[in-house]
């Protein structure tokens, strides 16, 4: 009791401490926007930060993100603070939950309205918040931080591969684990003894007491759960990641749901799952259609197109809350879903959602050479080669040479969010591909693994189906041939 009482102490003279940071100009707050301001940093002490052109991490789990309306979906948000200051104006009229992430382990919450600005500034490379319009919730916004930077700093997983070249024995897992649970329940006294005091503000004391409750429930055994305690019919709770990812876990052990592998990856049969949430009267209507919404989607990106036609018309019958029924439309395409099973040609789509082929694309550019980039957005040597193709296509810019970008990507924002990323968004010749596995091309070609390649020359023959990459050496000598011909 002696040091959660030194912990509480520490934590209030922290936040009464004058910041030494540089001051930054406040910006006035519209009424319909949150204001983030972001003090420079270098990301040196940071776990987050990778010297390495081909790492993605940071591109899957952003830095940034925030969270508004229901679903409740990840909007990320990318700050331009390396060694300079930043400001990121968010318009809404609704209160959202920012995240920050730091450490590679950690992530911070902020609870905000429309009208709030918040300023973060980076001592030792760890965000400090303080809200500008309202200085007395520094020791609620600084919680986190403050606690996590006062104790060891956790390795998370994936972060120790990096480091050892391997994954965890089981025995340095259970000691991890267990070290993670007594920290967070550690953690957990420390925030009620804050709120005992009354230096804590409820609100954010119920945000931060209800993440530690499902993070220390999802690393528990199901077993020792407290089931009483599990709150189902509570809708406000959707906007915390942390219990989404607790729902996922709790549905699958409660309503038996077996494992079963789909792309080698284990996971609950999603077909049953779906099934079993429908038929259950344990959740309110919101978090039942929610995870009806979630699992539709992986049936979308896991398992057959007859699976997700058949589902997507359960879903339709039983959902209709039309923000729900909008996302899986504008998600996976579902305007073209009668085209998804075709094996006649390849579909396409482009970024406005207008339908052409690849036959009608080279019928288009005889007379050019046609060079196929089939990618992804998940895909990271598909993302490393869009440099040396962005190079590509500008030494070739004024000849008989088209460059064109066929996304097999299962999910349209995905696509959309990489191209803005890769800066292909306003490119004529990017589409996503809308029948992709179905068609017999893809068959025929064997078109199984990402980036692939495929040219043809003049007179619209295909005369390669593995040709040269952008970063290799050869292809130039190659497209100078194909030029010449």
């Amino acid at each position: 009791m002696k040091y959660i009482s030194f912990l509480v102490i520490f934590f209030l003279f922290i936040n009464c401490s004058e910041n030494p940071t540089k001051k930054i100009t406040k910006i006035e707050s519209k009424k319909k926007n949150v204001v983030l301001i972001f003090g420079k940093r270098s990301f040196k002490k940071d776990t987050l930060y990778f010297n390495n052109e081909q790492s993605y991490t940071l591109k899957i789990n952003p830095i940034l993100s925030y969270f508004d309306r229901y679903p409740y979906e990840r909007k990320e948000i990318k700050s331009n603070n390396l060694n300079t200051n930043d400001t990121i104006v968010i318009s809404t009229d609704a209160s959202i939950l920012l995240e920050h992430r730091y450490h590679y382990f950690y992530a911070s919450n902020y609870l905000l309205k429309a009208g709030d600005t918040i300023q973060f500034d980076y001592k030792n490379d760890a965000p400090y918040a303080r809200l500008l319009n309202n200085r007395k919730l520094d020791t609620e916004l600084n919680f986190e931080v403050n606690y996590n930077l006062s104790n060891d700093i956790y390795v998370d997983d994936i972060e120790f591969r990096e480091k050892h070249g391997r994954y965890r024995t089981d025995s340095e897992y259970n000691i991890y684990l267990e070290s993670l649970i007594r920290n967070r329940n550690k953690q957990l006294a420390v925030l009620d003894s804050l709120h005992a005091s009354g230096n804590f503000q409820k609100t954010y004391y119920n945000l931060q007491k209800n993440k530690l409750k499902y993070r220390i429930n999802l690393m528990s055994d199901f077993s020792d759960i407290n089931k009483d305690k599990i709150e189902l019919q509570n809708d406000s709770l959707l906007i915390l990641p942390l219990y989404k990812r607790f729902l996922s876990y709790y549905t699958t052990e409660t309503l038996n749901i077996p494992i079963v592998k789909r792309r080698n990856i284990p996971m609950a049969d999603k077909l049953i799952l779906f099934d079993s949430i429908q038929k259950s009267n344990l959740f309110s209507k919101k978090i039942q259609h929610y995870l009806l919404f979630s699992t539709l989607k992986d049936i979308a990106n896991y398992y057959p197109l007859n699976d997700f036609k058949t589902y997507h018309k359960k879903f339709t019958q039983t959902v209709k809350d039309t923000t729900l029924l909008a996302l899986i439309n504008d998600t996976y395409v579902t305007d073209f879903i009668s085209l998804k099973g075709k094996t006649d040609d390849v579909y396409l789509t482009n970024a406005a959602k207008e339908r052409t082929t690849l036959t009608e694309i080279i019928k288009q550019y005889k007379g050019k050479v046609v060079y196929v980039d089939f990618w992804a957005s998940w895909c990271a040597p598909c993302r490393v080669a869009m440099k040396p193709a962005k190079k590509l296509r500008k030494m070739y810019a004024d000849k008989d040479f088209v460059y064109i970008f066929i996304s097999i990507d299962k999910d349209f924002k995905k696509w959309q969010k990489a191209s803005k990323e890769e800066n292909l968004k306003y490119l004529k010749n990017n589409f996503l591909a809308v029948n992709y596995p179905s068609a017999t091309f893809y068959r025929e070609l064997e078109l199984k693994s990402i980036p692939r390649y495929i040219v043809y020359d003049k007179k619209g023959n295909m005369v390669s189906q593995n040709a040269p990459s952008p970063k290799d050496a050869e292809i130039n000598d190659f497209i100078i041939t194909l030029l010449s011909e």
